[in-house]
């Protein structure tokens, strides 16, 4: 241990990069000089391991990205219906669960007559453009997905 105190700092804080936490933590405890340097290093590791290999918060995360998305998705339909005048049928089978299960609900690439319509409902007219946009920036990102999507489609 010794020995690696004795290194310049760029070279000591490139090991210290390689212990776990336990050894750090051993490291840290061996003396006053030591515990400063490593202070730090020790309570972001501790950090990472909590955020990065504990499954839970990868769970916590998927689920708030899935609410999220379901969010947007709600609310593209809502515009749908109420500001670009969709028919009541087409939306009342939209599915807004996830993404895949909005394409699902919509028979999204399954028939260009549908989705020529489905586009024409995204895009606002040029020449009379609303002031505010009716999309929001998350909703533009889908919109813009879909487009890209249809576009390749198409060929």
């Amino acid at each position: 241990m010794s020995a690696i105190n004795s290194l310049p700092e760029e070279m000591e804080a490139h090991l210290f990069s390689f212990l776990a936490t336990p050894c750090l933590t051993k490291f840290q405890a061996m003396n006053m000089k030591t515990y400063k340097k490593i202070k730090a290093c020790v309570f972001l590791r501790r950090v990472h391991s909590m955020i990065r290999e504990y499954s839970w918060f990868e769970y916590i995360k998927f689920k708030w990205k899935s609410k999220k998305e379901c969010r947007i998705l709600t609310s593209i339909r809502d515009k749908l219906l109420y500001e670009r005048g969709a028919h009541t049928a087409f939306v009342a089978q939209i599915d807004v669960n996830s993404l895949m299960d909005f394409n699902r609900s919509i028979s999204w690439l399954e028939r260009y007559e549908d989705d020529d319509e489905f586009i024409d409902l995204l895009f606002v007219n040029w020449y009379d453009f609303p002031d505010p946009p009716i999309w929001t920036d998350e909703e533009q990102f889908y919109i813009d997905k879909w487009l890209h999507e249809f576009r390749v489609w198409m060929g």
